[in-house]
């Protein structure tokens, strides 16, 4: 099930994160899925998006935080619980 959900600024996209372990943004107009995002090792608990809409901060059960990029597609950076 999905366990998150933020919109973009314009209200163009729906960017949702789920107990599989992605996240997926999704058109709000034609209702399809734009970008399928992986690299949690735990359901995604969490989702807060940068105010230019290109970043997309989540947050896992498996004690991660990782920062997306969401022009490239791809995971910019990560932090861990257990990082010193």
């Amino acid at each position: 099930p999905i366990t998150s959900l933020v919109a973009t600024t314009n209200n163009l996209q729906l960017i949702s994160g789920s107990d599989d372990e992605t996240i997926r943004v999704w058109d709000l107009q034609t209702h399809e899925q734009l970008t399928l995002l992986s690299g949690h090792e735990g359901p995604v608990t969490s989702l807060a998006l940068s105010l230019d809409n290109h970043r997309v901060i989540s947050g896992s059960s498996d004690k991660t935080v990782r920062v997306w990029d969401l022009s490239r597609k791809c995971e910019e950076c990560s932090f861990s619980q257990d990082s010193t």
